[in-house]
């Protein structure tokens, strides 16, 4: 993975870049037009059942909001390719008493994670998707996020700045090419991305919606796909 080069740099992001953009996100997105990030993060929580038995973040990272899915689901699995990235969830969690639920900490690729068939009522997947180059790969990784839920998949992904790109877009998209080595040339389209879902959730086992919205950190592309009764 080629953030592990810029591994200082990601912590100087994470320290001191992150926690500073978090904390101007409402006023930024309000002066700019654009959804806040507890907006966002609020529609995607709308999204999961009440009481849902399991739930999955195929890629949690060190995300502090996927905590919150312990709200909605019995229990939660946070799972990432990259460990270091999780401990940051991992001591959030254990500092605090008052979450709900049980939350599990998973270690596993999810090109080769051994998840079953229907082993999770919502499967969840955030910014992942731009890190796999090959369309065949993209495939093969959304397939396997349809086969491992029962019920709905909910994907989060930040789109390419290039369609529709503003100053702010450039200059967010070079700071996480340049100074964070992130990949940003498998960033997709919305006509791309969209295909892809429909590609994936086939009209005669899946329901799905596509929506986009605008924030500070991107055009983030919000699809919710749910089985059809019966076709688990």
């Amino acid at each position: 993975m080629e953030q592990r080069n810029f591994g200082s740099r990601y912590t100087t992001h994470r320290k001191l870049v992150k926690p500073l953009l978090n904390a101007c996100d409402r006023p930024l997105s309000l002066l700019m037009n654009r959804t806040p990030r507890h907006d966002l993060k609020n529609l995607i929580l709308a999204c999961i059942p009440n009481g849902c038995e399991r739930l999955i973040d195929v890629s949690a990272g060190d995300h502090v909001a996927t905590i919150e899915f312990s709200r909605k689901a019995k229990t939660v699995i946070l799972n990432d390719i990259a460990w270091d990235t999780l401990e940051v969830l991992a001591s959030r969690v254990s500092s605090n008493p008052q979450i709900a639920g049980d939350i599990i900490f998973t270690n596993e690729d999810i090109t080769r994670a051994p998840f079953t068939k229907g082993a999770f009522d919502v499967v969840y997947c955030r910014n992942t998707l731009h890190h796999f180059s090959r369309i065949e790969e993209l495939q093969s990784v959304l397939a396997r996020l349809a086969k491992w839920s029962n019920n709905r998949v909910i994907i989060a992904e930040v789109l390419d700045p290039r369609d529709g790109m503003t100053t702010w877009d450039w200059l967010r998209d070079q700071y996480y090419r340049r100074f964070l080595g992130d990949v940003g040339d498998a960033l997709l389209p919305r006509s791309q991305f969209q295909t892809l879902m429909a590609s994936t959730f086939h009209q005669e086992e899946w329901t799905h919606n596509v929506t986009f919205h605008k924030t500070i950190g991107g055009v983030i592309a919000l699809c919710l796909a749910e089985r059809v009764a019966n076709t688990k």
